[in-house]
């Protein structure tokens, strides 16, 4: 959008320099120059809005569907040049009187900003008085700066990495300083942890060997034809075959 313009189906804004689908078609010439119409629909209320090119006047034109909007402001208030008009000109030129009084509020105005040019004029002389100690910062700065490069050169062929690298920047020393500690702390409880593991026995405490030892025995009373022991002394197991009879191909082996 090159200006801002308001829809004139719903009223709505349409923001300069906002962009938009148009279907862009070819419409005529204005002696070498082609003229160009712009189709697309407003995003508020999907209303057609079409826009041409005016090269006579240098600038766009409403043709349907919109109306653009008027801005209007005074030079003086944003401390702006005033520019006379034709028919003012004129009149100063053929009067004299009017040529006099008009010189007189340029040379007032001049006055009124003679302070302001001079604080200027002041400080580019304190910066630009000692051209020899400017040259020599100027030149000493460059002279750092390509030791920088060429280091950071000679940093990236000694590793081997084939890119060029980067000055570091303070960012980048503050989340290094992060990680390393982060993977410090994390290293340090995992040593911990591995000689905890050394050290303590893989059945765990005494407590925890009674209690694996009471489930065992009561594992052992629940098999068939298994019975726990009573106390230390071995005792021999009776064992009952469930057939009576011996298989014939056994006793034929």
């Amino acid at each position: 959008m090159p200006w801002d313009v308001f829809c004139l189906s719903c009223g709505g804004h349409l923001a300069k320099a906002s962009r938009y689908n148009a279907e862009k078609k070819h419409d005529g010439n204005y002696f070498s120059t082609k003229i160009w119409t712009f189709k697309f629909k407003c995003h508020l209320c999907s209303g057609e809005i079409v826009l041409k090119t005016d090269p006579e006047n240098r600038d766009y034109a409403c043709i349907v569907g919109c109306k653009r909007k008027t801005k209007e402001w005074d030079a003086e208030e944003v401390s702006g040049v005033k520019l006379l008009g034709e028919e003012e000109q004129d009149g100063i030129r053929s009067d004299p009187f009017k040529r006099l009084e008009h010189a007189q509020k340029d040379q007032n105005a001049a006055r009124a900003k003679d302070p302001v040019l001079q604080q200027m004029i002041n400080f580019s002389d304190s910066i630009n008085k000692d051209t020899f100690a400017l040259n020599y910062k100027l030149r000493k700065t460059l002279r750092e700066e390509k030791k920088k490069k060429i280091s950071l050169l000679e940093e990236s062929e000694s590793k081997g990495l084939g890119i060029k690298l980067l000055e570091p920047s303070n960012e980048d020393i503050l989340q290094s300083t992060i990680e390393l500690k982060n993977r410090t702390s994390s290293t340090y409880y995992q040593t911990l942890r591995k000689q905890k593991l050394k050290t303590e026995s893989i059945f765990g405490n005494d407590n925890t060997q009674n209690q694996a030892l009471k489930k065992l025995i009561k594992l052992g009373a629940d098999i068939k034809n298994i019975r726990p022991l009573k106390d230390n002394k071995p005792k021999t197991i009776s064992f009952k075959p469930k057939f009576s009879s011996v298989p014939k191909k056994i006793a034929d082996m």
